[in-house]
């Protein structure tokens, strides 16, 4: 800082002199300001307020992802979960005891559940290991153990975890089925004791839509599956073709436009921020960790359960629709006009230089800022040089080819003049 600027510092709490801040015209300026503008100001914000209370009459708005953040920030630094604090936990706990009745029964839900049941069919195995995130009220759960597999059931909804395990126990499968109480967020607490040992893990009907940032929770799910392992998700689509077209003709633009706003959800009389989300774009993003088999819209054709009711105005016509939605909801523009859509995801090698002709890594990694962004990275070694972030991402421009394999643990230095100065040996003593 200049001499100059450091003349305009004060010690902290310290007041101006009447001399610094009394500035007749100013102080004028501010006053008139005020009366002409305070009204209107005052109207403005009565009207906003009217206006949120009449679109949310639950209340207060939860911004779920903002809390997901900061519990991803607290695993990241292995402090201690709170499932009580995510808005979802108190949201869905509200509801479990009549969700099967008034969600699960619908016609909309047990149409697209079958089409992901479809995709589950040609997956699971007797004796496969399966991790059910956001079971629920144990629908799903049920089911797979109904196939032979073995499921890890975990949802952040204490209800939703009490009807699991008590339906579990009343079929009498609670043998081949483990309920816990977990938050998508803190799936980096099984690690590493469940490191590899999943062959699929079922995301249901909007779960990754209320846990953060796919870039958090992707490369946790691609360490707790075996090496080839799938993730199958159903996820609520940013646009919705039925929603579009429903509320144009009904003059509801707000409604039309709900997704593409990002307005927030409702489950009972809470209302949740959720992160929508496009098929390419979903994919995109998972495409360090994952690869795409799979991808269907539901409820593209068929109604979805906010507008279940209109499939019945016609006699047959529910029938069609449902049809046509299996006959022709993976079509490539179709599939991405659903309700939701559901994507069979192939978890990509472990190994990530052997995919781009690195190798094996030769050397111990070293965690320093390289690019000097501020942020940590991590410097591996093969038959290049690889610089990763924290979720195991390449950064712009590397991975760097050198030669022959890296055979000594890289040096980091900085050099005046020319900024950081990676020293590595390898075999060709270049």
């Amino acid at each position: 800082m200049s001499g100059s600027g450091a003349a305009l510092r004060r010690p902290k709490g310290q007041a101006l002199s009447s001399a610094q801040h009394d500035n007749p015209l100013e102080a004028t300026f501010w006053k008139a300001f005020y009366r002409v503008f305070k009204l209107p100001f005052i109207l403005a914000a009565r009207r906003l307020e009217a206006k949120r209370k009449r679109l949310y009459p639950g209340g207060h708005i939860y911004s779920n992802s903002r809390v997901v953040r900061s519990h991803f920030r607290r695993s990241w630094e292995n402090a201690p979960m709170e499932p009580d604090a995510i808005p979802s936990a108190i949201a869905f706990s509200r509801i479990a005891r009549s969700y099967d009745e008034a969600v699960v029964s619908s016609a909309s839900n047990a149409h697209m559940r079958a089409l992901v049941r479809d995709a589950l069919g040609r997956l699971v195995s007797t004796n496969a290991r399966v991790l059910d995130m956001g079971c629920g009220t144990g629908v799903d759960v049920l089911w797979l153990a109904s196939l032979g597999a073995r499921v890890l059931a975990i949802d952040v909804a204490e209800g939703m975890v009490a009807e699991t395990a008590r339906k579990a126990r009343d079929a009498r499968v609670d043998d081949r089925i483990e309920v816990r109480r977990m938050a998508a967020q803190d799936l980096r607490s099984l690690l590493p004791g469940e490191a590899r040992q999943f062959d699929l893990v079922l995301a249901n009907f909007g779960v990754l839509n209320l846990s953060g940032e796919p870039e958090e929770w992707g490369p946790v799910i691609a360490r707790l599956l075996k090496p080839g392992g799938h993730l199958v998700a159903t996820v609520m689509n940013r646009v919705s073709a039925w929603e579009l077209v429903a509320g144009l003709l009904r003059l509801r633009p707000s409604f039309a436009l709900r997704r593409l706003r990002g307005d927030p959800v409702r489950v009972g009389s809470i209302w949740l921020s959720a992160e929508l989300h496009t098929p390419p774009e979903f994919a995109r993003r998972l495409r360090p960790y994952f690869e795409v088999e799979h991808v269907r819209g539901l409820c593209t054709f068929a109604p979805p359960p906010a507008l279940e009711h209109l499939g019945r105005i016609v006699p047959g016509l529910w029938p069609l629709l449902s049809w046509l939605d299996r006959r022709f909801g993976h079509v490539p523009l179709m599939r991405g006009l659903g309700d939701h859509f559901l994507l069979v995801l192939r978890q990509r090698s472990a190994n990530l230089f052997d995919r781009q002709g690195m190798g094996s890594i030769t050397a111990s990694p070293v965690i320093a800022d390289v690019n000097g962004d501020g942020a940590p990275e991590v410097l591996v070694a093969a038959r290049g040089l690889g610089l990763l972030d924290r979720y195991g991402r390449d950064l712009y421009g590397w991975p760097r080819r050198i030669g022959g394999p890296i055979a000594s643990t890289p040096a980091i230095a900085k050099v005046p003049g020319n900024g950081t100065v990676i020293y590595v040996g390898s075999d060709d003593d270049r």
